[in-house]
């Protein structure tokens, strides 16, 4: 059975996406620097020209629970996705590349049943490509939304300073 990959355009309401935009994009948001973009990928440490910044809203690691005071900003996003478990919720920026290559392909987790969902915060030329061939542009207010054991990458843009996104990984039941 072929598994679906569903893509929404002006996934929120206008106010609610630039509430969300606004904030993530503004001065005062903490980004942290992560020298790989594939969690455990060691070849990615090697290789000083791939990196990223991350903010982790929401995890759920080993019964270890961290949730970052900022998670209440993406209420509008879980609601709509029905989220009913959260596994984790990060933030990603890659910065401009002059000959953007895609990562490697990967799963964010090996549940089964969860879902992941990708919303994308600005529009540029990086995208998300699925291990079918299905490719996925970066486009402002865009939410794709996946079984959680489909291979998936991205790929960094080349025409704006940075490729932002809003990862998920949880259940809807």
């Amino acid at each position: 059975m072929k598994k679906t990959i569903d893509i929404y355009d002006n996934f929120l309401d206008y106010h609610d996406f630039l509430n969300i935009r606004n904030f993530i994009l503004g001065q005062q948001f903490p980004w942290y620097y992560q020298n790989t973009v594939v969690y455990g990928n060691c070849m990615e440490r090697d290789n000083t020209d791939i990196f990223q910044f991350t903010h982790l809203f929401f995890s759920v690691d080993e019964g270890v629970v961290f949730c970052s005071n900022m998670f209440e900003l993406l209420r509008p996003i879980l609601n709509k996705l029905g989220a009913k478990t959260i596994l984790k919720v990060k933030s990603n920026l890659l910065t401009k590349t002059k000959n953007p290559e895609y990562f490697q392909y990967h799963k964010d987790f090996t549940y089964p049943t969860a879902k992941t969902a990708i919303y994308y915060i600005n529009t540029n030329n990086g995208s998300t490509i699925f291990e079918d061939g299905t490719e996925v542009q970066s486009i402002e207010n865009r939410m794709v939304i996946f079984e959680n054991d489909i291979m998936h990458t991205g790929k960094p843009c080349s025409d704006e300073s940075v490729r932002v996104l809003i990862n998920f990984n949880y259940f809807d039941y």
